[in-house]
């Protein structure tokens, strides 16, 4: 910039003195020094103030990078958490479901029925609001009602255990409602799962460019940009 200032300012002298010399007379003059440095302190500022602007565009942009990322490792955390309780509740009740179709008479009820108020209460405590949308809340909010009625059903067989044995049907009703629970769990925590994994893909926001050094050389034009 300074260099450009100075041609001109040549430039302009030039018109202004003819072609006689004066060009040379004006260049040999003592007050033209001061011009010069003045012109070329002129542009040093300038460019000062052009690098300083970059140089917090360039900051600008690595913390609104850092911004994204960090957003983006909430959304798979989040992701992470909500999916594998669902899993965990379905696979919870089904080895509930074939323990019980391998010997139900004898089978531990309360233990079984203690392993699902754990997962019950690590749903319940799940921060659901922090779901995308209600979609996702919904889907997730029926896994709580799902481990209920499976640690209901235990509590029924159980009750049938203590008062003497457990009849045939009421096992078959308790394996039924197992059986039910699972598949309806199985699906909507596939659903779940779809609705996460497109939160994550598309909810990711586009990374900034750091912004050009505005000392840098303009590309030739047509040429494509380099990229990282």
């Amino acid at each position: 910039m300074g260099v450009m200032c100075l041609l001109w300012l040549v430039a302009l002298a030039a018109v202004a003195t003819g072609p006689s010399g004066g060009v040379i007379q004006f260049l040999i003059q003592p007050a033209t020094a001061a011009w010069v440095q003045a012109v070329g302190s002129i542009g040093a500022i300038f460019a000062s103030a052009l690098f300083v602007r970059w140089q917090v565009d360039l900051a600008h942009a690595r913390e609104l990078e850092r911004i994204a990322e960090q957003a983006l490792q909430d959304r798979r955390q989040l992701r992470a958490r909500a999916v594998g309780l669902a899993v965990l509740a379905v696979n919870r009740i089904a080895i509930v479901e074939r323990l019980l179709r391998l010997d139900g008479r004898r089978a531990d009820f309360a233990s079984l029925a203690l392993s699902i108020e754990v997962d019950l209460n690590a749903m319940r405590d799940f921060p659901i609001w922090q779901l995308p949308n209600g979609e996702a809340m919904t889907k997730f909010s029926t896994f709580p009602g799902t481990l209920a009625a499976a640690l209901k059903a235990i509590r029924t067989l159980e009750s049938f255990k203590i008062a003497s044995s457990i009849p045939q049907d009421k096992l078959d009703t308790a394996l039924g409602i197992l059986a039910e629970l699972i598949t309806n769990a199985g699906k909507r925590g596939n659903e779940l799962r779809e609705i996460l994994d497109d939160y994550v893909s598309h909810g990711r926001l586009q990374r900034p460019q750091p912004p050009a050094s505005p000392l840098a050389a303009p590309a030739p034009e047509g040429s494509a940009p380099l990229r990282p």
